[in-house]
This record gives structure tokens, C-alpha cells and sequence, in this order.
């Protein structure tokens, strides 16, 4: 398992991360279909310019994770996504990732990372509370989906060097 910066050479592979565990309907904001060639040149534009600081997770020569720190409004704060493939799950990809994402928290003077998850996935909720995300909040039937369900958020943070 190796768990690396992403590059613009990755971007096609990210994005197909994000459309399969997208298309399983059930664990991320970003729904099916995902418009892979639009999203991968998000991915590159992000790297390019340096306001996200993405990694991936290979399994062989096949990308299997990606994650990223995205800017937000505010100074300081970086809000985190996540999307590991269902065939990689459960194999430590995630806390790789995770570890990789902090880390670069921490170096680049980060005070607060952020993220949203639903409030149905225990097992991303886990993995987040172990590397000490507190809930701060919950966004209430927030997120209207295609199929017209509602689905709840978790708002999660860690506060860097604390």
C-alpha cells in the first residue's frame, strides 16, 4: 500500500474513485453520474494552482483512495473529502490517508480541518472520531439528493496542535 501526493497525472484515476463510490449511492456529498473528464480536470486545476493538497492510495499500479484538503473561507481551515473503492476498504487505506492529510495539516500551518459525513456511515464516523474529529454539529435532512431523499450530515472537526 502506498499512500502519495497526487499529480496531474493521477487526475483521471481520482476522479473514477470518487464516480465509483459516488455510484454506490450511499457514503459521499458527489452523486452519480460523475462527469469523469470534467471532474479530472478539476483535479488538475487543483494541483495546479495549489489550493487543494490532494494524495491517493495505489494498490499495485491501480489508484483504490483518494482524499483531499480543500481551501474554505476561512483562514486557516481546510475541509477534507474522502472516497476509498469498496474493494480496498477495510485494508488501512483510509487511516493512511487520513495520516497523510493531518500531517500536511499540521506543516502547513493549518489550525482546523473539517469535514461532513452522513450520519448513517459508522464507519467513516469511527475512523474520524479515532483520529480525535469531535462532532460539532448536525445539518438536519441538509443535503437534497437526485432520487428526491434528504440525507442528514455530521459536521466533524479536529483543531491541529491542540
Amino acid at each position: 500500500m502506498l499512500v502519495r501526493r497526487a499529480t496531474t497525472e493521477d487526475a483521471e484515476a481520482f476522479a473514477g474513485v470518487v464516480a465509483a463510490v459516488a455510484g454506490e449511492g450511499d457514503w459521499i456529498l458527489t452523486e452519480a453520474p460523475v462527469d469523469v473528464p470534467a471532474f479530472a480536470d478539476r483535479v488538475r486545476r487543483a494541483i495546479g494552482d495549489g489550493a487543494d493538497a490532494l494524495w491517493v492510495s495505489e494498490d499495485g499500479d491501480r489508484i483504490v483512495g483518494a482524499t483531499g484538503l480543500h481551501a474554505t473561507r476561512a483562514a486557516g481551515v481546510a475541509s477534507l473529502g474522502m472516497s476509498v473503492v469498496e474493494a480496498a476498504r477495510g485494508s488501512g487505506r483510509g487511516r493512511q490517508l487520513l495520516t497523510a492529510a493531518l500531517e500536511h495539516a499540521a506543516e502547513s500551518g493549518l489550525h482546523k480541518v473539517e469535514l461532513e459525513v452522513f450520519v448513517d456511515n459508522a464507519r467513516a464516523i469511527a475512523l474520524y472520531a479515532a483520529f480525535g474529529f469531535e462532532v460539532e454539529g448536525l445539518r438536519r435532512e441538509h443535503y437534497l439528493r437526485r432520487d428526491g431523499t434528504r440525507r442528514s450530515v455530521l459536521l466533524m472537526a479536529r483543531i491541529i496542535g491542540a
